[in-house]
């Protein structure tokens, strides 16, 4: 039996190599175990480790979808913020300037639809207001004296970009009371510009002149003109055919405003009369002048005709 089971073991083996007896047992024992690494469980440590690992992972998923969110909220604020400032850029902004130039001891009251204008305050005689309105074609502005309705002014034009729109209010002649209206619009320049208005009713004739403070030049000036003058301090005349001085006012003339200079006053038929004068709107500050560049240009008289008048809209009733 001894003998059988060596033989038997002998031709198990007789197909392996031809080695030693211990380096062939050592190679099959290789073949047939498992690995240590296999073998060996992971520690507690390693899976932590793991664990942690795959939390981070989710964790960061999270936090890069809060991240995601909380960009894609702000990129849609920012986008409402830039739609809202080009329709706010889009949004025109008309100063409306009104000028009382209607000669009555009353104030001219406007209201724009159930909007009071000039609220408690209506407009004084040689007065001018500026307001802040988005104006339409079709908007109607409406001119009492007290409760008693004066007049209705519909615009039927407006520019399409920012601009200082004047509108004067005058007596339609020298007999009746009704309202009269005359109206511009500035055009976008970097000098100051003169409306030259009259307003005046009645047969008297007389030529408004420009001079400046600093130089003995003067330039005629042409009603329902627009001129362009450089900054500095003038002095407007009115002279009549006579050659006498009827009125005269000074005045400070700024780059980029616009300025208003109306001939008012009435010879009326029925009525009081209102001497001829002189107005002009805004009262700029002396001060501006001062350390300015453009100040030392302001002996340079120099006139440039600008725009001319553009009808806004028409007077719909008379009172």
């Amino acid at each position: 039996l001894r003998t059988t089971k060596h033989a038997a073991v002998t031709g198990a083996l007789s197909a392996v190599p031809r080695l030693p007896l211990p380096l062939r047992m050592r190679r099959l024992r290789r073949r047939l175990t498992p690995s240590p690494r296999s073998r060996t469980p992971r520690s507690p440590m390693r899976l932590v480790a793991l664990v942690l690992a795959a939390c981070a992972s989710e964790g960061s998923a999270a936090f890069l979808a809060s991240s995601a969110a909380r960009l894609a909220g702000r990129l849609r604020a920012g986008a409402e913020n830039v739609a809202e400032g080009i329709v706010q850029g889009l949004e025109l902004r008309h100063q409306l300037r009104i000028c009382n130039a209607y000669p009555y001891i009353a104030a001219v009251a406007v209201h724009k639809g159930d909007k009071a204008m000039t609220g408690n305050s209506p407009l004084a005689y040689k007065a001018c207001q500026d307001f802040k309105e988005h104006l339409t074609p079709g908007d109607r502005l409406e001119f009492s004296v007290g409760s008693t309705g004066a007049g209705t002014f519909e615009l039927t034009d407006v520019p399409a970009s920012d601009a200082v729109l004047l509108l004067v209010i005058t007596r339609h002649d020298t007999i009746s009371t009704a309202m009269a209206f005359q109206s511009h619009v500035f055009a976008h320049v970097v000098t100051a510009q003169i409306a030259v208005i009259d307003a005046y009713k009645g047969s008297a004739r007389a030529t408004p002149k420009l001079s400046s403070q600093e130089s003995t030049q003067s330039e005629d000036l042409r009603f329902e003109s627009v001129v362009a003058v450089n900054h500095g301090i003038y002095e407007a005349k009115l002279v009549g055919e006579d050659g006498r001085v009827e009125a005269a006012t000074e005045f400070v003339a700024l780059d980029r405003e616009c300025y208003v200079l109306m001939r008012v006053g009435v010879d009326a038929e029925r009525g009081p009369d209102y001497d001829q004068e002189m107005v002009i709107f805004p009262r700029s500050s002396v001060f501006s002048l001062i350390g300015s560049s453009a100040s030392r240009r302001a002996g340079r008289l120099a006139l440039t005709p600008a725009v001319s008048a553009i009808l806004l809209g028409a007077a719909l009733s008379f009172s």
